[in-house]
């Protein structure tokens, strides 16, 4: 089984917000803007509710590609491979993530399709912690 870990850049920028968020346009906006008040649409890091409409964007994708949510706990995903035998398994925190699959490259590469995902490698560390495996490879 392989084990991969990622962490997905620019979070919210995938995502729109109901939350009518308004600014001054700044001069970095059109210049036939600058100076005018305009509605943001795409949610914001700090917005109370920019992390759940990612978590639903999230959820949408995993669920595109078969994972459904274990009963037990909403950010552990699971899905059946087609021998029956086996699964795959994504573990999320926010926009961090790992996987566990027997072919973890293929699932990484179609998060890739819809996400930046930076930080790609072997759970090495994770959400803080630092991963070793012990002389016989574990």
């Amino acid at each position: 089984m392989e084990v991969l870990c990622g962490d997905i850049g620019d979070v919210y920028v995938n995502v729109y917000t109901t939350e009518k968020v308004y600014a001054v346009a700044s001069p970095e906006f059109d210049s036939g803007l600058q100076g005018k008040l305009v509605i943001l649409c795409e949610a914001l890091y700090g917005l109370a509710t920019s992390c759940a409409y990612f978590y639903d964007h999230l959820a949408d994708t995993l669920h595109s590609m078969n994972f459904v949510p274990t009963r037990f706990y909403c950010n552990i995903w699971i899905r059946k491979l087609k021998d029956k035998k086996s699964y795959d398994f994504i573990c999320t925190h926010v926009n961090d993530f790992s996987m566990f699959s027997e072919n973890a490259k293929s699932v990484m590469d179609q998060i890739q399709k819809v996400y930046t995902v930076k930080l790609v490698g072997p759970l090495e560390y994770y959400l803080g912690n630092n991963f070793k495996k012990d002389s016989k490879g574990r």
